[in-house]
């Protein structure tokens, strides 16, 4: 995890992996800075950038 933030009262998480940075909703317990941490992500619609 490379960072953490909160808004509208929901924690949010920044990434970066093998697959590129991402910022992600999380719904546990906030992750520690620089933490590695095994996740499952699934996407219901991938949008391309023109």
């Amino acid at each position: 995890m490379t960072d953490t933030f909160s808004y509208l009262n929901v924690l949010h998480v920044k990434s970066h992996s093998s697959f590129g940075d991402g910022t992600a909703l999380w719904g546990d317990i906030a992750p520690k800075i620089g933490e590695i941490i095994d996740v499952e992500f699934d996407f219901e619609e991938v949008s391309h950038g023109i």
